[in-house]
């Protein structure tokens, strides 16, 4: 970050630090708001991998930023080297690519309702998914062998530090190109659909499927153009705020998908009329 003015290079730390900490508080605030449905739709259901998931989000995710969040802060950081600066980075790519894996898996055990669970349409997206993952944790290797030597601890900052951006760009590519093939075909089955197949609920499942996979995919593109085009200092900008608002619109969207199911079940208990998901 050497090229960089000192004014210049004080101002993009200052705003990485605010911005992270503004996802830190949403992130907090809204797993306050949803502890009561929380409580209700999922520790209250029996175990599965599913529930395991969500949960890994729900607090795997919030421990990592509030590290990360420490650490920029500068606070208390004067015994810091740069081998425990290296060790965050990686601990926080490895977490950061599996917490996003799992989102999308929760996500497309509710959009696979849309298709009937129809076994192409399943294990197509489930390769596609698991190619996604694999894919991005080589790219999450190649990340780590080639920045960990540009890693170090700035003592006059108090922060860990980057000088170059290496790979960076690499992380946020193959996540794109999954969101991309998911809406192309959310929108060939809506298409698909005969028009009076579409139900209030069906309708729902495909305005939160849109919702989830145009707000990633935009989020995500924010942080390729900034790894590309900012300067060093700024390319961790949004990471962290990002990784915030993904995680709160999985937990939602996972919420709500559950808070249905549940509903729809009691329908059904109950005798009366039911939108089935078709």
């Amino acid at each position: 970050m050497s090229s960089e003015s000192a004014v210049d290079l004080f101002m993009h730390i200052r705003a990485t630090r605010y911005l992270s900490a503004a996802g830190l508080v949403v992130l907090l605030y809204d797993h306050v708001l949803l502890l009561a449905d929380e409580v209700e739709y999922v520790w209250k259901a029996r175990w599965s991998a599913t529930k395991v998931g969500f949960l890994w989000l729900r607090y795997a995710v919030p421990a990592s930023v509030i590290m990360h969040t420490y650490q920029i802060a500068g606070m208390g950081n004067g015994d810091l080297t740069d081998k425990v600066c290296q060790t965050l980075f990686d601990i926080s790519l490895v977490i950061g690519q599996i917490t996003i894996f799992i989102g999308n898996l929760l996500v497309l055990r509710h959009l696979w309702n849309l298709w009937h669970h129809k076994t192409l349409i399943v294990w197509g997206s489930l390769a596609l998914l698991a190619a996604t993952f694999i894919t991005s944790l080589v790219c999450t290797g190649v990340t780590i062998s080639n920045m960990n030597a540009a890693l170090y601890f700035d003592k006059s900052l108090g922060l860990c530090a980057v000088s170059r951006r290496g790979q960076i760009p690499l992380l946020w590519g193959p996540g794109l190109a999954f969101e991309i093939a998911a809406l192309v075909m959310l929108v060939y089955n809506a298409l698909e659909r005969p028009r009076g197949k579409h139900t209030a609920v069906t309708w729902i499942l495909y305005r939160d499927g849109f919702a989830y996979f145009l707000i990633l995919f935009g989020l995500r593109l924010c942080n390729l153009l900034l790894a590309i085009f900012a300067p060093v200092s700024l390319i961790f900008l949004a990471v962290f705020f990002i990784w915030c608002a993904t995680t709160v619109t999985v937990s939602r969207f996972t919420l709500n998908q559950s808070r249905m199911e549940i509903l729809q079940r009691s329908r059904i208990l109950a005798g009366k009329d039911f939108i089935a998901f078709i």
